[in-house]
């Protein structure tokens, strides 16, 4: 268990920062949406990617699924390889 200080408690406390009740579902919608947009001329970076084993894939699937269901989550509409991390 982490030690609170006076910058954390007073967050804690601030309603305008935290609430103890947990929203049941994602806020309305806004007709705000994020894209990532390219330069025009760049390419997608491809590289080759090592698959996990097919019961984590499954487990990840029914995760998101569950919380896709409960609109805990919704699709992205960003392409399916970002955000993504390169190691070199």
């Amino acid at each position: 268990m982490l030690a609170h200080g006076a910058v954390v408690d007073d967050l804690i406390s601030s309603p305008s920062v935290s609430s103890l009740k947990i929203p049941a579902e994602l806020p309305s919608d806004h007709d705000v949406h994020h894209e990532i947009d390219l330069v025009p001329g760049s390419k997608y970076c491809v590289s080759r990617q090592w698959p996990l084993p097919r019961d984590q894939v499954k487990a990840i699937d029914d995760f998101f699924e569950g919380h896709r269901q409960a609109s805990h989550v919704r699709e992205s509409i960003s392409p399916p390889w970002s955000p993504s991390f390169c190691v070199k």
